[in-house]
């Protein structure tokens, strides 16, 4: 039996095993590319983890996004993926944020959404950070142990110097 998945680009189709297989190349790709983005300093990174299910968190991710090579992209240059424990999810976390994330959630999320992006797009990381926790959940970034919530997010609370997606302000 063949399934017909759609790749996110119009009029192209693949087999299930066709997938599976760009699945696990785009993966490494994706590795690879914001291995080099990190150490090139041309990004940053921002994880939310929504109070919903993961297949809500794809729906709206569809409607907002442009589906392809196993995540979605915007007109605004955010990159986003669905990330979790198997796939790096905590990898090179400090145990300190770890502990505060559990704290605010209550457990330790199986599961968050990845969202990389320059820091000349951070209204626009915002913006999208709110829309996916419109019904709740939570959000770290690269700039300090705070847990943010939609209201500090959408607000610009300053928090330990900075806002969420950007350093302290100098």
């Amino acid at each position: 039996m063949s399934y017909r998945v759609s790749s996110g680009l119009t009029g192209h189709e693949h087999t299930a095993a066709d997938q599976a297989f760009r699945t696990d190349h785009d993966s490494r790709e994706r590795s690879s590319k914001l291995t080099f983005l990190y150490l090139a300093g041309m990004s940053e990174n921002a994880f939310v983890i929504p109070a919903v299910s993961r297949s809500e968190v794809v729906r709206l991710l569809d409607e907002l996004a442009v589906a392809g090579h196993g995540g979605w992209s915007t007109g605004t240059r955010l990159f986003i993926w669905l990330m979790d424990e198997a796939s790096g999810l905590y990898q090179d976390w400090e145990p300190e944020d770890i502990a505060n994330l559990e704290q605010a959630v209550g457990r330790r999320p199986e599961w968050a959404v990845q969202i990389n992006y320059r820091l000349s797009r951070r209204a626009d990381l915002a913006a999208l950070a709110v829309v996916l926790l419109k019904n709740g959940g939570v959000a770290v970034d690269d700039f300090c142990s705070h847990v943010w919530t939609a209201a500090e997010i959408e607000t610009d609370t300053v928090i330990s110097g900075g806002r969420f997606g950007e350093g302290p302000v100098r």
